[in-house]
């Protein structure tokens, strides 16, 4: 039976995702303060399969007590679970090692469908086997593996964090589907080189790498991006309103390890 962790400072949330996963082969364990998610913690056997949180990032406490589980269990999927998704949250949260954004207003069954994705996840990454197949890609992992592979081969690489944004105040998120969303993502994808790997990253945010692109060269894959989402919403009238915002951090220009990448990109989104 999976172990999941249910972090909201609202009872009334907690609650309803309760009665949305206990159809599934799921033990919830609810916390809304430090001292709840201690106890939560102590009722387990020292770690969680995964945990769905609405976090402040304001909250030092609160993210530090994150930031510490994460370290002793860097595998356990952290899903953050939000009214609205900022582009200073898409950050901190990247850095905090989350491996999903799910807005609350989001449909039962994609909620389900996102937690049961990750839960299935975890458990073929925790098998050793040989088929190549089975192999499930992380972004978390992804971002460890292609900085250390930059450093050794002592090349620059470039991780842009995506985001379509409302481009006025009259433009409301909802506007925009989450299937919707989904398949407008998965059209960049096309767009690509072969050495470049695009992750999804929440309903309509996605984080790209690009391998051996300088800080340089970011003005012109940035031009690129802009223009393939130009394409894209010819196709789409519910993207009226909408535009593309790109925020690109560059190893080694802006940090030499992951911990500084991702600082330096949650400081720029903070302040642009």
């Amino acid at each position: 039976m999976y172990q999941i962790l249910l972090y909201d400072e609202a009872q009334y949330i907690r609650s309803k995702v309760k009665s949305i996963v206990k159809r599934f082969q799921v033990e919830t364990f609810e916390a809304g303060s430090i001292l709840q998610l201690n106890r939560a913690l102590n009722g387990t056997q020292g770690e969680f399969d995964l945990i769905l949180a609405d976090l402040n990032f304001d909250n030092e406490s609160v993210v530090i007590w994150f930031e510490k589980y994460l370290e002793l269990h860097p595998f356990t999927p952290l899903i953050i679970y939000t009214s609205t998704v900022t582009r200073s949250n898409l950050a901190s949260g990247l850095r905090l090692g989350a491996k999903d954004y799910i807005l609350k207003s989001s449909e039962d069954d994609f909620l389900i469908e996102r937690i049961m994705k990750h839960l299935q996840a975890k458990a073929v990454s925790n098998v050793k086997v040989d088929q190549p197949e089975q192999i499930v890609m992380d972004l978390q992992s992804f971002l460890t593996s292609e900085i250390r592979k930059a450093q050794k081969g002592r090349y620059e690489v470039s991780i842009c964090l995506s985001s379509i944004q409302p481009e006025d105040h009259s433009v409301k998120d909802e506007k925009l589907g989450h299937n919707e969303g989904s398949i407008i993502i998965q059209k960049f994808k096309t767009e690509y080189w072969e050495t470049d790997v695009m992750f999804q990253f929440g309903v309509y945010s996605f984080v790209s790498f690009f391998p051996f692109c300088g800080h340089e060269q970011v003005l012109v894959v940035d031009q690129k991006l802009q223009n393939v989402f130009q394409e894209i919403k010819r196709d789409y009238v519910s993207l009226r309103g909408f535009g593309l915002v790109n925020n690109f951090v560059t190893f080694p220009h802006d940090g030499e390890n992951k911990q500084e990448i991702l600082k330096q990109l949650e400081k720029i989104m903070q302040t642009d």
